[in-house]
């Protein structure tokens, strides 16, 4: 999985970026979608329809 959160290259982005707070809150958001994704493929046993 390749993430792409922002671009160093972009003063804003890269400023964001820097934050610990702004990480943080990327990081938690993160986990939290992919915890998400696990528990409903567990919940139906993988895929079963689209959404």
């Amino acid at each position: 999985i390749l993430l792409e959160i922002g671009y160093i290259s972009n003063q804003d982005e890269a400023k964001f970026l820097l934050n610990d707070n702004n990480i943080d809150s990327i990081s938690k958001n993160l986990a939290g979608g992919i915890l998400e994704f696990i528990n409903e493929y567990n919940r139906t046993k993988g895929f079963t329809s689209l959404r």
